[in-house]
C-alpha cells in the first residue's frame, strides 16, 4: 500500500513539475512575442520618419514642397489728419481695435501702418525649380544620423539582413558628402538609393502586404523622379510601370478596406496613372505637378 502511495505521489509530482515548466514556456514565449511585436511597430515608426525626411530632401533639391501655400505679410502706409485719426481711433475703440500703428509728423498728420496677412498659392509653374536650399539639406542629413543610430539597433534586434543595414549606413555617408559638395544629381541618386533600403526593411519586419506594396510603389516613383532630372524618359516610364504593378496589388485587395480608405486608394491609383500618362509630353513641369499630387496622397495613406 505504501509503495502504491509513493508511486502516486511521484507521478503527481512529475505532473505538477511538467505543468509548471509548460506554463513557464508558454508565458515566456508569449512575452517574447509581445516584445517582438512592440519592437517591430516601434521600428516601423522610425522608418516612416526616415522616409519622410528622405522624400522632403529629394523634393527640396528641386525646390518642391507638398505644402504649396505660403503666408505673405504686406504693410500699407497712409497718412491722415489729426481729426481723421481721432475719428478712426474712436471707431476702432467701439469695434474692438485693429492691427495698426501710427505716428505724427510735423504737419500734425498721422502716418498709419496697416499689416495684412494673405495666403498665396505657389504652384510648380511659379516655383524656381533651380533654387536649392543647401543649408536645409545639410542640417537635415546630419540630423538623420541621430534617428539612424537608434533604428540600426532595432533592425539588428529584428534580425534584418546585416548587409542591408550596412548598405544604408554606407549610402548615408555618400549622400552626406554629396550634399556637402552641393552635388545635386549625386544627392538625388543616392537619396533614392537610401529610400530603396526602407522597402527592404519593411519586407523583413512586416507581414502587411498592403504596406509593403505601398513602400515599393513609392520607391519606384522616387526612382522615376531621379530619371526625370536626367531627362531619361525611357527609364521614367519603366519605373512608373513598376510602380503601377506594385500598386495594383493594393487595388486588388481594396475590398478589405473601409469606404474612406477604398476611396483614397482608388484616387491614388488614378493619380498614378495620370503621372504615367504625362510621360509622353516629356515636360518636367507637368511631371512635377502630377508627381506632387500622387506622392502627397501616398505619404499620408
Amino acid at each position: 500500500m505504501k509503495q502504491v502511495n509513493k508511486k502516486i505521489f511521484a507521478v503527481s509530482t512529475i505532473i505538477i513539475i511538467l505543468t509548471i515548466i509548460i506554463t513557464l514556456i508558454i508565458y515566456f514565449a508569449n512575452a517574447n512575442k509581445d516584445d517582438n511585436i512592440y519592437l517591430a511597430e516601434k521600428t516601423e515608426q522610425e522608418l516612416k520618419y526616415i522616409e519622410r525626411e528622405i522624400i522632403s530632401m529629394m523634393n527640396h533639391l528641386n525646390n518642391i514642397s507638398f505644402t504649396d501655400s505660403a503666408l505673405k505679410q504686406t504693410t500699407k502706409e497712409s497718412s491722415n489728419s489729426s481729426k481723421e485719426q481721432a475719428s478712426q481711433n474712436e471707431q476702432s475703440t467701439s469695434t474692438g481695435g485693429s492691427n495698426q500703428s501710427s505716428s505724427k509728423d510735423s504737419n500734425n498728420e498721422t502716418s498709419i501702418k496697416t499689416v495684412k496677412f494673405t495666403t498665396e498659392v505657389e504652384g510648380i509653374l511659379e516655383t524656381d525649380l533651380s533654387y536649392i536650399d543647401w543649408g536645409y539639406l545639410k542640417t537635415n542629413i546630419e540630423n538623420l544620423y541621430d534617428i539612424w543610430s537608434i533604428t540600426i539597433v532595432d533592425l539588428h534586434s529584428l534580425n534584418v539582413n546585416n548587409e542591408d543595414i550596412l548598405n544604408f549606413s554606407s549610402l548615408l555617408d555618400k549622400v552626406t558628402i554629396n550634399i556637402k559638395d552641393e552635388d545635386k544629381l549625386a544627392s538625388l541618386n543616392n537619396l533614392a538609393n537610401l529610400y530603396s533600403c526602407i522597402s527592404l526593411y519593411f519586407e523583413q519586419i512586416s507581414d502587411n502586404s498592403k504596406s509593403i506594396n505601398i513602400q515599393k510603389t513609392k520607391t519606384s516613383i522616387l526612382n522615376s523622379y531621379v530619371f526625370v532630372e536626367q531627362n531619361n524618359w525611357n527609364e521614367v516610364q519603366l519605373q512608373l510601370q513598376e510602380a503601377i504593378n506594385c500598386y495594383t496589388n493594393v487595388i486588388n485587395n481594396v475590398d478589405e478596406e473601409n469606404k474612406n480608405n477604398k476611396n483614397k486608394i482608388t484616387k491614388i491609383y488614378v493619380l498614378l496613372n495620370e503621372l504615367n500618362n504625362a510621360i509622353s509630353l516629356q515636360s518636367k513641369e507637368i511631371y512635377y505637378i502630377k508627381y506632387k499630387n500622387v506622392m502627397d496622397e501616398l505619404v499620408n495613406i
